[in-house]
């Protein structure tokens, strides 16, 4: 089965979209806000922005910047657009097969890892990210 990934990986980058975003918040304190990964309006990973200019920070970044104020919709609504007209940006790198997750696929963006996929290795489905999904329900700003 392994020899299918690199088929399945250009055809997971080939249909992935950015979905929306949402504001992060820890007893109605801003947090940081996130881009969804997705596929068919499922997502399956996220990434964490820039609140100064809207773009992805990698991951070792994240925990490093704090979100002061909470953003407009306007502003939130302008980094959609901006990332979404960028996505050549965004590139897949090495996977690995960690368990009990399947295939771990780093995502890059600018050549920045900033996420990671997960796929499950006996139907090639990348799986649903349950805590971004999660997320996004309880937040209270949020565009798509």
């Amino acid at each position: 089965r392994s020899q299918d990934v690199p088929r399945r990986i250009s055809e997971l980058r080939r249909d992935l979209k950015i979905g929306q975003l949402w504001l992060v918040q820890h007893n109605e304190q801003p947090q940081a806000i996130r881009a969804s990964l997705e596929l068919s309006n499922r997502v399956i990973a996220a990434v964490t922005l820039n609140p100064q200019n809207g773009q992805p920070l990698a991951l070792l970044e994240r925990d490093n910047i704090r979100l002061g104020n909470k953003p407009s919709l306007g502003t939130m609504n302008q980094y959609l657009s901006a990332l979404r007209q960028n996505t050549e940006n965004l590139n897949f790198g090495a996977y690995t097969i960690p368990a009990p997750q399947g295939f771990e696929v780093q995502v890059y963006w600018s050549s920045k890892l900033v996420s990671y996929i997960y796929v499950n290795p006996s139907s090639g489905e990348a799986q649903t990210d349950q805590a971004s999904s999660k997320e996004i329900q309880l937040s209270t700003l949020k565009v798509r």
